[in-house]
């Protein structure tokens, strides 16, 4: 189980500014706290972040 989270600008979704990946499934505590620490600099109004999870 891999988990990606992925920082994009919400106008350009294709655009992804910043990501980090794990090697197994994060809990939703988890996700919150690293997500919440790679948008510290960055307007919410402007990026918005995705979470993905792949099964190995």
């Amino acid at each position: 189980m891999k988990t990606r989270i992925e920082i994009y600008e919400i106008d350009r979704p294709q655009n992804i500014v910043a990501s980090g990946s794990w090697n197994r499934q994060l809990s939703t505590a988890e996700i919150r706290k690293e997500t919440k620490y790679m948008m510290r600099y960055s307007d919410s109004k402007k990026f918005a972040s995705r979470v993905i999870t792949d099964r190995d």
